[in-house]
């Protein structure tokens, strides 16, 4: 699944694997984001890296940054995900896949927001 300028925001669901696009990291809040952007009221912060790679690569490259890719669970966070974006036509991918009739998150985290 794929969040992008060109959808403002919205999130769409295609085969994304062949897509040439990066993705955004999400890790849990510590002290510091670092280079990661905060989200305080979810005690996480955002990356959006520009490498191109499949949504399963992305997420072991996540992994590695001790985060996962990101999930999303209210309009706030949406936003500071979306807000990651400098540039129009720009997509990223994100930690929602969709599995015989099923949404889930690349962290485990409910399914509890949608856009």
């Amino acid at each position: 699944m794929m969040i992008g300028e060109v959808t403002k925001g919205k999130w769409l669901s295609a085969d994304c694997d062949y897509m040439r696009v990066g993705f955004v990291c999400q890790i849990a809040r510590k002290e510091l984001c670092g280079d990661y952007r905060e989200y305080a009221e979810g005690r996480r912060c955002y990356k959006k890296i520009d490498q191109p790679l499949s949504q399963d690569d992305a997420e072991r490259y996540c992994q590695n940054e001790c985060g996962h890719l990101a999930s999303i669970h209210d309009a706030k966070e949406s936003d500071i995900v979306h807000g990651l974006f400098n540039r129009e036509n720009s997509y990223a991918r994100i930690g929602l896949t969709y599995s015989d009739g099923n949404y889930s998150w690349s962290d485990n985290s409910t399914f509890d927001y949608n856009k």
